[in-house]
């Protein structure tokens, strides 16, 4: 997957743009998120984008997970994820 943030090593500034994330096993993001805003609480279960690590978190409600994942897997109990840009 193309990676139009990989050059940055810095993501100081706000969100530009987000798109809402539904979890599934299978569906690798197009372009991986800056972060990760959780509506609602619960763990979320990320796959990392360089190796095929595995992460839970537990994440209160209105978290914003800084953390660049390649997918968000299906036995994540989160919900009203944004993936933001």
């Amino acid at each position: 997957m193309p990676d139009k943030f990989g050059k940055f090593k810095s993501f100081e500034g706000p969100a530009s743009d987000g798109f809402m994330i539904t979890p599934n096993n299978s569906l690798v993001f197009d372009q991986p998120p800056r972060s990760i805003y959780v509506g609602v609480a619960g763990n979320v279960c990320i796959g990392t984008l360089s190796s095929n690590t595995v992460l839970t978190f537990q994440v209160p409600a209105g978290a914003v997970l800084p953390i660049r994942a390649g997918i968000v897997f299906a036995n994540t109990t989160a919900n009203g994820l944004i993936g933001l840009f």
